[in-house]
């Protein structure tokens, strides 16, 4: 807000204690949090006795991107690949 005064919106990544999700929507922008981890918003209430309030605001939206599994994944399917190029298991990696 400091550096944008103007602004009407905001992104969080790494939800964290939700004080930067919480503080950008005190100060009535729109607000998508992203978090990696699902356990990690669950523990918003032990930080702010509002928690469940300020997760409820309309204007907030958190998404709990499994981009860790994801990644994983990938990175996988990837070393099969290479790995191997000429195997008939590589028709099955997608």
């Amino acid at each position: 807000l400091m550096l944008r005064p103007n602004a009407t919106s905001a992104l969080t990544v790494a939800f964290g204690m939700g004080s930067s999700y919480r503080t950008a929507l005190r100060a009535g922008l729109e607000v998508e949090g992203v978090e990696l981890v699902p356990s990690v918003p669950q523990m918003f209430g032990h930080f702010y006795p509002d928690a469940s309030s300020i997760l409820a605001d309309p204007r907030g939206r958190l998404v709990i991107a499994l981009f860790g599994r994801v990644a994983h994944r990938r990175v996988r399917a990837r070393a099969v690949r290479r790995g191997d190029a000429g195997h008939a298991a590589r028709r099955d990696v997608t």
